[in-house]
């Protein structure tokens, strides 16, 4: 989401990862990540580690064909890292065989988690232009990933949120600096006096 910094700047996760520091951790920690090897445990059969070809399965859920799951989990943690929050909206195959449903990523900013007055876990889903792509969607049909919050744990504080004011501080660093070089590096401004200035003034 938006979140106003001391400089006066507006925070959001596209204008941290425009800074170059930032973009360059997050992206190393997620390319990271996404290499890992993904192990999955049964709880109900002695916390055996499933295996590879079981993952889905056990899962009942995969990645989209579309999506090589290394590029999703690099994707995820891209999302993850910085706001301590990624989801995944859950769709029947469109292969049209009897397959486990395929998981596609949403960015986090554009999602809304609550309880319905039911007390069931519900999501709204929005467009970048503000629009509603789909409202009151059960729990049971999205995935979400948290990571670790200061406060609470139904929607984790995004780590941009709690570094705004350092981030708003770089952000405006950038922004002054870009305004200079813009401009030729003459500053804007005008001076005036009250009385005509003499050779030596």
């Amino acid at each position: 989401g938006r979140l106003d910094a001391l400089s006066g700047n507006v925070v959001t996760r596209d204008d941290a990862m425009g800074l170059p520091p930032f973009w360059s951790g997050v992206m190393l920690l997620a390319k990271t990540a996404g290499t890992l090897p993904l192990e999955v445990r049964d709880e109900q059969n002695d916390n055996q580690v499933v295996r590879a070809a079981d993952v889905s399965l056990r899962l009942r859920c995969q990645w989209n064909a579309e999506t090589p799951a290394a590029v999703a989990l690099s994707t995820l943690f891209t999302h993850l890292i910085p706001t301590h929050n990624a989801y995944a909206l859950k769709l029947p195959a469109t292969d049209g065989l009897k397959r486990a449903p395929e998981l596609f990523l949403l960015e986090p900013e554009l999602v809304e988690k609550y309880r319905g007055k039911d007390g069931e876990l519900r999501y709204d889903i929005y467009t970048r232009e503000g629009g509603e792509f789909a409202t009151h969607v059960h729990g049971r049909h999205i995935i979400h990933f948290r990571g670790p919050s200061l406060h609470s744990t139904f929607r984790p504080d995004s780590m941009i949120s709690v570094a705004r004011n350092a981030l708003g501080n770089a952000l405006a660093t950038q922004e002054y600096q870009g305004a200079m070089y813009r401009n030729g590096g003459v500053p804007q401004g005008v001076l005036s006096v009250d009385e005509p200035l003499s050779l030596e003034q």
